[in-house]
């Protein structure tokens, strides 16, 4: 793959974000590291000494590559300091292997100064909608741009991203997108940013993680449902903030405030009035596939917002699903009723589950009240003036002249398919219905009434799995028809786990729930523009071995199935099926028991396997499918994820573990985020603390830890729950010998010992501890990645520094790759010079072919790095 062959650059002029630490140069202009003197080669018995010296402090590695200049060795890679700056490396003639080398005559190279650059962008398309996604709410602002809410409900991520609907969808060009407004952009003015929440750290702008489930950098956005939300006359987007998900229960909600250009609008906050109070803890999976329907509207000034409430029956909330409510922005929270009563009634004064609601330019209200099968017309005032028959009306959209309403009609009910579209002209009260559309799932709608005629669009949903889509409405007299879709699904819609074939030129991606997709790296097809995309096997991760065979996990009772390139399934030999297994562990959600294995380039299989929210441990298995060691590391500690093997043998695992003493965090953060933990909302805390359900940077910013090839053990960090067990079951657990380092568990709540371990680096990401007894937030659905090179240097993601942190093979600080950004951030039409590398949540790292890859879930893409050096020189092995 060529180095432009994808590349999509950067839409701000920021250099590459990348900081080499040890005072190594960077690329700003400073004078960068070199070799002091050229490397030369010397003869020893099967192999060779290769000797060289370098100008400075700086990273250096020495690869032995053969006749074609393939590294058949990867020989060395360490950060050399002060008093270190000549060297001298022994090479036994090996190949990664373990075998002798062969396809000689053979050189070697040496590099210095790492310099992570910005190789392309896979899988990002602005018109692409995911699967498992809602499209939870659509606004038109001004010049048919139209403000998509995406939902990820159960799960928690939330996005808004804006089209352009000004051109004729007839002609291909309606829909195009524009941009990403939620997450925010990183050129966004501080004060806009500072009114959502950020940190300052080392020089960086960091939005604030609200939630580590799903990445949500907004606060009481995680678990957004579907709604009307609408583009104030003010010049800024209103809507209703989350009800919660599956791990973050019955958070308080607001209305919420959005500039057109994403952050929150000039002398604003982001949050707003209360609606609704706290709930707190609910129990198993939450709101999770609760049915919500908010809608909202303004008056003509901006002066008044209007909201009806609609969804399952809670104690605080049965009280007004019969009220239209009428507040300010300025309203502290929701006060008494503007229309209806507490309880339902079919008068003029009552209504029965009031649905859509709409304003024209004379500042009437429209109210579809859906129990009585009406429509009703309010002044601003509040006085009716008039009401007429509809049965089931559930949305509304009126042109400003009040001359044309359009009403979708649905009964109500969780799973109820059947809707209908209406079209009435209205003349002095009174409505007549000028065309009709029966049609399945259309699921929301808004009305460009800045277009000449004004044009309706329609969120379509289109089956279990299938992506919605976002389509034009024709209503050309007594006709309504549905258009083609705007959207596509051609783009990743949740990645995360991947595995990379670097000489196919194709990605593994993990999409959320398990779906397994092959992503062509290439560029996207010329005739179409579109990522080639393909299913795969359903599975929930899969690894790579150096030929290419793909190792999946799978199935609930955890299989280890392995397949050639081409699909087909690829005995074990000492097993005579594809299937390793079943293994013992526990799956639910996307990856929640196993928490990751990978090949070394010997074979073997290395396996993270964990109990349900208990301790686990790595198992290692030989090619064949044998097992070879038990628990290499035991009882790994609750919530640890992430694994990797180095040629040498060595393990690294990533674990949620902190120090016993002093700040629970890394410098870069100490101070800056509370160092304590919460769950619910019962404490009293401070601006934006008071908004997340948990504290996300104890509870999932873990560390990585290297092990030797003889491994190492875990001690301690149990759950109350499980120390009962103990109790019950006359079990008393192994106690560390006397020295061995003493951590505290993720979130502070226990002692963790660790024994072998040769370093441990803070800073890798989400890890979620689940060593707690009060149920979620303790989910360990999502888990981080990391990843090593075949020199042994790991790549830890970190989404708390949007960064991926790359360390020598003695865990010693190389370079932080990337900072913060959104969709838009390397994104098209860039004409910078140096493209960015930006990243909104870097959860999950590949390393192949020489190059880093990177799963952005909430940007939706993959990002490819390559490592270039500020120096390099070869020299022939004699």
């Amino acid at each position: 793959m060529s180095n432009g062959a994808f590349l999509r650059l950067a839409s701000s002029g920021r250099r590459v974000a990348f900081v080499l630490l040890l005072c190594l140069a960077v690329a700003s202009g400073g004078e960068g590291p070199e070799l002091a003197s050229a490397p030369k080669a010397e003869r020893a018995g099967q192999g060779a000494r290769v000797s060289f010296a370098v100008t400075q402090p700086t990273d250096v590695e020495v690869a032995i590559l053969d006749a074609k200049g393939s590294i058949v060795r990867h020989l060395f890679a360490r950060v050399l300091r002060a008093g270190a700056l000549r060297q001298e490396i022994a090479w036994d003639g090996l190949a990664d292997d373990g075998k002798p080398a062969s396809g000689g005559p053979f050189r070697a190279r040496v590099a210095v100064g790492t310099v992570p650059r910005l190789a392309g962008i896979a899988g990002w398309d602005g018109q692409s909608l995911g699967s498992r996604e809602t499209v939870a709410g659509m606004a038109f602002g001004p010049g048919g741009e139209l403000f998509l809410l995406l939902s990820s409900g159960w799960h928690g991520r939330s996005e808004v991203r804006v089209l352009d609907t000004s051109a004729s969808p007839s002609a291909g060009r309606g829909g195009k997108y524009l941009r990403t407004i939620m997450p925010y952009p990183a050129s966004l003015p501080k004060e806009r940013s500072a009114a959502i929440g950020h940190l300052e750290v080392e020089g960086e702008r960091l939005p604030i993680v609200f939630s580590g489930h799903g990445g949500n950098l907004h606060p009481l956005t995680s678990g957004i449902k579907k709604q009307r939300m609408v583009f104030s006359p003010k010049g800024h987007l209103v809507m209703a903030s989350a009800v919660g998900t599956m791990a973050e229960h019955g958070p308080p909600r607001h209305l919420l405030a959005l500039a057109p250009g994403g952050g929150a609008p000039e002398g604003m906050g982001f949050v707003g009035p209360l609606i609704l109070p706290a709930r707190a803890f609910i129990g198993g999976s939450g709101e999770g596939g609760s049915p919500f329907f908010d809608h909202l509207a303004t008056s003509p000034d901006g002066e008044w917002i209007y909201l009806t409430m609609s969804g399952d029956s809670w104690a605080f909330n049965k009280f007004r699903r019969h009220a239209v409510f009428r507040l300010r922005w300025t309203d502290e929270q929701l006060g008494d009723p503007f229309l209806g009563k507490p309880e339902p009634g079919d008068d003029d004064a009552h209504f029965n589950d009031p649905q859509g609601i709409a304003t024209d330019t004379q500042g009437n209200l429209y109210v579809a009240d859906r129990g009585n099968n009406r429509v009703m017309l309010f002044a601003p005032e509040g006085k009716v003036l008039s009401k007429f028959a509809v049965q089931d009306p559930e949305q509304l959209a009126v042109h400003p002249d009040g001359r044309t309403l359009f009403v979708v009609a649905r009964k109500p009910g969780k799973r109820v398919a059947e809707t209908t579209l209406l079209k009435f002209a209205l003349d002095g009260g009174a409505a007549k219905e000028t065309a009709r559309l029966e049609t399945k799932t259309i699921e929301l709608i808004a009305l460009d009434a800045s277009a000449s005629p004004p044009r309706l669009w329609a969120a379509v949903s289109r089956g279990y799995e299938q992506p919605w889509a976002i389509v034009p409405v024709a209503s050309d007299g007594g006709h309504l028809a549905l258009g083609q879709p705007v959207t596509n699904s051609s783009g990743l819609g949740h990645p995360m786990f991947l595995a990379v074939d670097a000489a196919r030129q194709r990605a593994y991606v993990t999409e959320m729930a398990g779906r397994q997709v092959l992503l062509d790296l290439r560029a996207p097809d010329a005739g179409n523009g579109r990522w080639k995309l393909a299913p795969y096997k359903r599975g929930i991760e899969c690894a790579l071995d150096r030929e290419g065979n793909v190792y999946m996990m799978n199935g609930y009772k955890l299989f280890l199935e392995r397949y050639d390139p081409e699909g087909k399934p690829l005995p074990f030999a000492a097993l005579g099926t594809h299937k390793l297994g079943p293994l013992e562990g526990a799956v639910k959600g996307p990856d929640l028991g196993l928490r990751g294995h990978a090949i070394a380039p010997n074979g073997d299989i290395y396996i993270l396997r964990m109990a349900f929210y208990s301790t686990g441990q790595v198992d290692v298995y030989s090619p064949d499918g044998k097992l070879k060691k038990e628990a290499l590391v035991a009882r790994v500690v609750h919530g640890s994820s992430g694994l990797g093997v180095d040629p040498a043998g060595n393990v690294y695992v990533g674990s949620n573990i902190k120090p016993a003493e002093g700040s629970p965090y890394p410098a870069w953060l100490a101070g800056k985020v509370p160092e304590t933990g919460w769950v619910w909302w019962r404490q009293k805390r401070d601006v934006p603390w008071c908004y997340p359900y948990y504290n996300a940077y104890l509870y999932h910013l873990g560390c990585v830890l290297k092990f030797p090839p003889t491994g190492g053990e875990f001690f301690g960090g149990y759950s109350s729950h499980e120390e009962d067990e103990h109790k019950k079951q006359g079990i008393t657990p192994p106690k560390p010998p006397e020295g061995t380092p003493r951590y505290k568990s993720g979130y502070l709540n226990a002692d963790v010992w660790v024994k072998g371990a040769l370093w441990r680096h803070a800073g890798y990401g989400p890890c979620p501890t689940s060593g707690l007894n009060w149920g979620d937030p303790s989910c360990t659905c999502f888990n981080a990645r990391l990843a090593v090179d075949g020199y042994g240097r790991v790549f830890a993601p970190n989404p708390f520094r949007f960064s991926v942190e790359m360390l020598d093979t003695d865990g010693v600080p190389i370079a932080r790759i990337g900072r913060y950004g959104n969709a838009d951030s390397a994104g098209p039409g860039s004409k910078v010079p140096e493209p960015e590398i930006a990243f909104a949540w870097p959860a999950f790292t590949a390393f192949a072919g020489g190059k880093l890859y990177v799963s952005d879930s909430v940007n939706r893409r993959i990002v490819v790095v390559r490592l270039d050096h500020a120096a390099t020189a070869e020299c022939p092995i004699p």
